[in-house]
């Protein structure tokens, strides 16, 4: 069994660390990053830990995608060691390995340093401290009550939820008859004044910030609004991060705990406190959630509380005979998790799988990076005085540029849901990186990057026009797209950047903006199953120059010229303003037999052929062709 778990754990920290040298940095890895080359006591959003490991890391391995999640990589390599250290003493030898076992195939710590997330430091700090807090309460020694503060300390300056673990054992201390014995010694005191001073940061960056942490965590992400369906739905979330396995057996662990607390056994009480109050603060909160799902993930902590009795539990749970149990829970569980886990990490580095949506976050950052360095820079050095500028739509891209093209520009981010959902845009604020940073740079030409598809096509268009509203003029260059159009960067070129900031609505129309094809392809809709005679239809249109006609592509293949200029009132009538010529008349369809190609899976796409030359490939998205004997 020992060796089993340390195989395991061999293989996977070695997958670990081809990942971590290989995958691109998600959105807020990066984001993380461009805090590390800020240094500073603390951010809007999170304490600052998370951005000075990222940037020790960096300063020991290089600049590069595996020095960003170094030490990252480090603390789940500690991680299952920690859980060992912790359950030992709770649970005897063999449970504290397969507690241990258990980090490396539970979801919400398998993925433990391949992304550089405060999770990771954040739940080591969680383990560490509460391991000395255990030990301090149970023999009362100075050494474990100050090295319980210095852990706790670090896990404060991780994230801020980490609060909630000092608060479980302040209830345990004032509640419990044996913790409030500890309260006559000096132990107890000294952690809380290390806990205290290490909140220093994060009050004084309140304080010179108007209390925008404070605001963003309480306000910004959660309203008062109660909605029942949200709190359904974070359930079925919670059972889906965890997987139905783990989530009910660790509910199962909560209640042994209740049972063993009503027995008069002081672990299990303090096990509970410490896990319930913070599931419960989370299961409490999530109908209020008005903005997104950000507690999805943040339950993990209390979670990870209850892996310690996780074996003990299920060997009292299951009722089979202990040879039986022993094979299952020591071979079969933790294999088949592991082979999962690794199905998981093959397929995020390489796609085998065909599971686009578990790599989209990651791919794409490069490619648009590299696209920018060796097709654009070098024409705006000519133009330009100084660093190129770089403006992206939202943070996640120009954060991801700003790791990629690291002091090769200068990197702006527009205004975008995205940056206030996640609390980022006070914070490029504060670096004079928004789009108010960006004004000062009069009279300069500026390279304009948007990610087509994390925006809607409303937002799209207005987008660009607020582009148009602060240049001369707008020039479309061209567009990148990856893993079947679900990824599409739109490259635009801003000259001469205005002194003003003037509205679009007083300004469109005197300049020339050359901006992005807005269209919609309406049937078929994607992964529909078809047959004989099919209608595509859509609409297409692009300002200023007009659209002159759209082809209908199967398998990348022309199949034929669609009718276009049919009259589209309702999408006049929502892009109000728009300067193409030919509104309302924006409308396309095509009568296309699907007898003529072979019956399975095909590809079916738009291509737009613009007045000024221009083309784009557009909607690229699979049918299913099934074969049919009608018309």
């Amino acid at each position: 069994m020992k060796k089993s778990i340390i195989l395991l754990y061999i293989i996977l920290i070695t997958g670990k660390f081809i990942l971590a040298s290989n995958v691109d940095l998600f959105g807020d890895e990066a984001f993380y990053w461009q805090c590390a080359q800020r240094p500073d006591i603390s951010y809007i959003d999170h304490p600052p830990l998370t951005a000075m490991l990222v940037r020790s890391g960096v300063e020991l391995v290089g600049n590069t995608l595996l020095g960003v999640r170094f030490l990252f990589l480090i603390c789940g390599m500690i991680f299952p060691f920690a859980v060992y250290a912790l359950a030992k003493p709770l649970a005897g030898n063999r449970n504290a390995w397969l507690a241990a076992g258990a980090t490396l195939v539970f979801p919400g710590t398998a993925h433990f340093g391949i992304v550089a997330i405060p999770d990771v430091p954040m739940l080591l700090f969680v383990v560490l401290s509460l391991l000395f807090f255990e030990r301090a309460t149970r023999d009362g020694s100075l050494k474990e009550w100050l090295l319980t503060g210095v852990f706790g300390a670090m896990g404060l300056l991780t994230h801020y939820r980490f609060i909630l673990l000092p608060f479980g054992a302040f209830l345990y201390l004032i509640l419990i008859p044996r913790g409030r014995l500890h309260l006559r010694h000096k132990g107890p005191w000294l952690t809380g004044i290390i806990l205290i001073f290490s909140l220093i940061p994060t009050l004084i960056n309140n304080l010179r910030t108007d209390f925008e942490p404070v605001n963003y965590y309480f306000a910004g992400r959660h309203g008062l609004g109660l909605s029942y369906d949200k709190f359904l739905n974070f359930i079925f979330e919670q059972v889906f991060i965890t997987t139905p396995f783990f989530f009910i057996t660790l509910l199962v662990v909560l209640v042994m705990l209740i049972q063993k607390s009503r027995k008069g056994n002081d672990r299990a009480t303090l096990f509970f406190i410490l896990s319930f109050t913070q599931l419960f603060v989370f299961f409490i909160a999530s109908p209020f959630e008005t903005t997104e799902l950000t507690t999805l993930h943040w339950t993990i902590s209390g979670y990870v509380i209850l892996l310690p009795y996780l074996p003990e539990t299920l060997r009292n749970f299951v009722i089979v005979r202990p040879s039986i149990f022993r094979k299952v829970i020591t071979g079969l569980v933790p294999g088949i998790g592991g082979v999962v886990i690794l199905m998981v990490m093959i397929e995020l580095g390489t796609g085998f799988l065909k599971l686009g949506d578990l790599r989209l976050p990651f791919i794409g950052w490069s490619e648009v990076g590299e696209k920018a360095r060796r097709e654009f820079l070098p024409g705006m050095l000519k133009v330009n005085k100084g660093r190129p500028i770089i403006v992206a739509d939202n943070y996640v891209l120009g954060a991801n540029l700003a790791f990629f093209m690291h002091d090769l520009s200068d990197i702006y981010i527009f205004d975008h849901a995205k940056n206030r959902m996640h609390g980022r845009s006070y914070q490029y604020r504060i670096w004079n990186r928004d789009e108010q940073g960006l004004l000062l740079n009069t009279g300069r030409n500026v390279l304009l990057i948007m990610e087509r598809t994390a925006n809607g096509r409303y937002e799209s268009w207005q987008f660009q026009r607020n582009f148009c509203s602060l240049f001369e003029s707008i020039e479309y260059l061209d567009e990148l797209r990856i893993l079947n159009s679900r990824k599409r960067f739109v490259f635009l070129f801003g000259y001469n950047l205005l002194a003003d900031n003037i509205q679009p609505a007083d300004l469109y129309g005197t300049r020339s903006c050359k901006l992005d094809i807005i269209s919609c392809l309406e049937l078929p809709v994607a992964g529909s199953s078809i047959s004989g005679k099919v209608k595509v239809n859509g609409w297409a249109f692009k300002d200023d120059t007009g659209i002159f006609s759209v082809e209908v592509m199967i398998d990348n293949m022309k199949a034929g010229v669609a009718k276009y200029g049919i009259s589209r009132g309702d999408v006049q009538k929502v892009f109000k303003g728009s300067s193409d010529p030919n509104h309302p008349n924006t409308g396309f369809t095509f009568n296309w037999d699907s007898r003529r190609i072979n019956p399975g899976k095909h590809l079916i796409a738009i291509k737009v052929n613009t007045l000024d030359g221009k083309q784009s490939i557009l909607h690229e998205r699979e049918i299913i062709v099934v074969p049919s004997e009608n018309n």
